[in-house]
């Protein structure tokens, strides 16, 4: 009993110590699960504050980003105004963060859609139904500039919150002014080569009917009622060549004889002429600096385009008024450059055309450069002016620009480039007589009614006349022809070949020969950039036959006494 005792006292106390390390043992599971448990926690909030202090990093970051940025940045309420203002709209619209505060942005702005006159409320529907909108607007500043600024809108938060709309705007003002320059330049150059096309095939029917008609009003005898109606022809003739000469003008299409002109002696001259069109009621002043350069310009198309101008400005102040014409030295540089399309940067002459008249809408302003296009009464004007005048300018390498409001008068600024040599004092005209020829003559036209004027015309004056239609027909002739040939007269334009590859085809064998090109509008082949080659002198088509008999005159006595070729067009 007492072993048995004893053996249960062991048993006992086995257990006990087995239960007490059992104890033990979960005990020290509890702790480290309780500490593995302390060190996720401790993980997670340490991940936790790492992850909001990116966050805030993050936010101060695209706080700054949007404070620096030039574009406007703010966010609006579609059912209040405006919450936030960044320092780019601060300074693109003039007011401060604190002003805008609560106002709503299409009150504030004056928004309006651009090149659409639907109300802003369209936005605003587009913006609740889809969430966003994209598109130009027209918006003014706190001093009422005007901007053109490319917008985008995005609605923020969730449909059953408050509806907030980001709107990011860029101002693209200058950017559509130069696209709009670029289209206005590419519709006039558009029209001005349709206008010079027309006025060079326009030419030369004015030329046959200049030719028939001398030819009739030759065979009316004196006393004739018949004459008067030939003068008639031949007077409707000549302003249908006036008119042709003006669209040539303005499609840069005119030769121009360019010389060093002098500018105050060239204004000065053609200011007395203006003084007896404009009138009495109005006063014309002219100033001009003293130091002013000469430029490299056709001096009758310079005083073209000061009457025209004169004209435009006497209509515009039917109850008088004043007309000022300035000129002084300019220097256009890289700024100026980047604002006025095409400008090139460099030393000018500018002559500046004002009037304290009427003035113009923007609308007509971007249209006075169009041939055609006209304010007046029906019978009143051509609507040539301006669009002849716009035309020698460029074809100067010039610019003129035009400043106008209603109310306000108007001002041409003209741009021509400076010269770089002094000018030399004006020439007068020398006239030859038309006089009787024993020379042989080589015409090349392919216009038959040309073809045939010029052989009658030459012949009436004793010419030996040679024709043909294309080149490989006058080679064929010039090749035929036993004795000398004094003249070609030849088109620039011909078909197969050019007038001056044939001119210089025929000189290989016949060196003494002088040549005169016949053109109704500049060619590559003979003229550059409005300019004749060296040495080369020109007849436009239209001609009346004398016109034709003098020039042939011309050429061929300075052949003879200069001894040598001489080219003329």
């Amino acid at each position: 009993e007492g072993r048995l005792r004893a053996s249960r006292r062991a048993e006992s106390a086995a257990g006990a110590a087995r239960q007490a390390r059992e104890f033990a043992e979960e005990r020290s599971g509890a702790a480290s699960a309780a500490a593995l448990r302390a060190d996720q926690e401790a993980q997670r909030a340490s991940t936790a504050l790492a992850s909001f202090e990116a966050a805030h990093v993050r936010s101060e970051w695209l706080a700054g980003l949007l404070e620096q940025t030039h574009d406007g940045i703010f966010v609006w309420a579609l059912d209040s105004g405006i919450t936030y203002w960044n320092r780019g709209a601060e300074l693109m619209y003039g007011w401060s963060r604190v002003e805008v505060t609560g106002t709503r942005p299409a009150e504030l702005l004056l928004s309006v859609p651009f090149g659409d006159m639907a109300s802003i409320a369209a936005v605003h529907r587009q913006l609740r139904d889809l969430g966003a909108w994209a598109g130009e607007l027209k918006q003014y500043t706190r001093d009422g500039r005007e901007l053109i600024v490319a917008s985008r809108m995005v609605v923020l938060g969730a449909a059953t919150g408050p509806r907030l709309v980001l709107e990011t705007n860029r101002d693209v003002t200058d950017r559509k002014r130069i696209e709009s320059q670029l289209e206005h330049a590419q519709r006039i150059d558009a029209i001005g080569q349709l206008a010079g096309g027309v006025a060079h095939d326009f030419n030369n029917l004015l030329t046959a009917i200049n030719g028939y008609a001398t030819f009739l009003r030759e065979s009316l005898p004196e006393g004739d009622p018949r004459r008067a109606d030939v003068f008639g022809i031949m007077e409707a003739s000549e302003s249908a060549a006036a008119l042709t000469q003006q669209l040539l003008a303005f499609g840069r299409k005119q030769v121009m004889q360019p010389e060093v002109l002098d500018v105050g002696d060239t204004l000065e001259s053609t200011a007395r002429m203006l003084r007896r069109l404009i009138g009495e009621d109005i006063e014309l002043a002219l100033i001009l600096n003293p130091s002013l350069s000469a430029v490299v310009a056709d001096r009758a198309q310079v005083g073209q385009i000061l009457i025209n101008l004169a004209l435009n400005a006497r209509d515009a102040m039917p109850r008088g008024g004043r007309l000022t014409i300035e000129a002084r030295d300019v220097p256009l540089n890289d700024e100026y450059a980047e604002t006025h399309l095409a400008v090139a940067v460099g030393s000018y002459v500018l002559i500046a055309v004002s009037d304290t008249g009427q003035g113009m809408t923007p609308e007509v302003k971007s249209r006075i450069f169009e041939p055609f296009f006209t304010t007046k009464p029906r019978g009143k004007g051509t609507g040539l002016g301006l669009s002849t005048v716009f035309g020698i300018v460029k074809q100067s390498g010039g610019h003129i620009f035009v400043y106008s409001e209603p109310g306000h008068g108007t001002t041409f600024k003209i741009y021509l480039p400076k010269a770089e040599e002094a000018a030399a004092p004006a020439a007068g005209a020398d006239v030859m007589p038309v006089a009787m020829g024993t020379e042989t003559i080589l015409v090349a036209e392919d216009d038959a009614m040309i073809r045939a004027i010029a052989h009658r015309v030459l012949a009436m004056q004793a010419y030996t006349v040679l024709d043909a239609g294309n080149p490989r027909e006058v080679i064929e002739l010039a090749a035929q022809h036993n004795g000398p040939i004094d003249l070609l007269i030849t088109d620039v334009v011909l078909p197969e070949m050019g007038g001056r590859e044939l001119a210089d085809r025929l000189l290989r064998d016949r060196a003494e020969m002088a040549v005169l090109y016949m053109s109704g509008y500049t060619d590559n082949a003979i003229v550059h950039h409005g300019r004749l080659d060296p040495d080369t002198e020109f007849l436009a088509k239209p001609f009346t036959p004398a016109t034709l008999l003098r020039r042939v005159r011309e050429v061929l006595d300075r052949r003879d006494s200069h001894g040598a070729r001489a080219n003329a067009v």
